[in-house]
């Protein structure tokens, strides 16, 4: 079986099973190993122990310490692996900003994060950016932490008219191309997606017990 390396990963053979743990927390990784899923779980798990190492302490009434007690929530902390690692990548960009009053916060200042983040990492980051400190402050003022939501009316920036078309649907040559050079545990992930509709990480996770040679059975992420 080849194994492919990961930095801080332990991995063990026990009675012809390979199994995965985090080194840094000492987690056992639950994910199936060499998917899209087990790099997420690790870069999730990764991101909580920078975030542990950079911790000080937050003023109060601080965006840093709203981040703070949200990650800590049962919100958050309820995630698939996979939206925590990305929602991470959000506030390890805000960590920057961590000092700012929450009282201070307005639609002016969230507009120039996101012009900021589009100028460094483009349109897709910028506007996650928005939809993150959006959801943050639903959350803080569900509880008091901020008089209202001013990101409710930040706009998203737009997708170019002349921009190429992405996630477009595969031409019939193309699914014949992709099927003919993919190998063949990629193949079948592919071909679920395809012709069963399945989302990527039921594709992925789809055992072959759930199927009886007629019918495909499972339950959707």
């Amino acid at each position: 079986m080849a194994i492919m390396r990961l930095k801080g990963i332990k991995i063990v053979r026990s009675k012809g099973r390979v199994y995965c743990y985090h080194r840094a927390t000492k987690r056992r990784l639950r994910e199936t190993f060499g998917t899209a899923a087990f790099v997420a779980e690790v870069a999730a798990l990764d991101a909580m122990v920078a975030g542990r190492a950079k911790t000080l302490p937050h003023r109060p009434g601080s965006l840093g310490l709203l981040m703070a007690r949200y990650r800590a929530a049962p919100e958050f902390t309820g995630l698939a692996a996979r939206t925590k690692a990305d929602y991470g990548k959000v506030f390890n960009y805000l960590a920057k900003a961590g000092d700012m009053p929450l009282a201070a916060i307005d639609q002016p200042f969230v507009l120039a994060l996101r012009d900021k983040a589009f100028a460094q990492h483009k349109r897709r980051f910028a506007n996650y950016v928005v939809q993150v400190i959006r959801l943050l402050l639903t959350w803080g003022a569900a509880r008091g932490h901020v008089a209202e939501n001013v990101a409710k009316g930040v706009p998203a920036v737009r997708r170019p008219r002349d921009a190429a078309k992405q996630n477009r649907a595969w031409s019939d040559r193309e699914v014949t191309a992709v099927l003919a050079a993919a190998s063949p545990r990629l193949r079948v992930a592919i071909a679920l997606g395809l012709y069963a509709g399945m989302r990527e990480g039921d594709a992925i996770r789809f055992p072959k017990s759930g199927f009886d040679g007629a019918w495909l059975r499972w339950r959707q992420g």
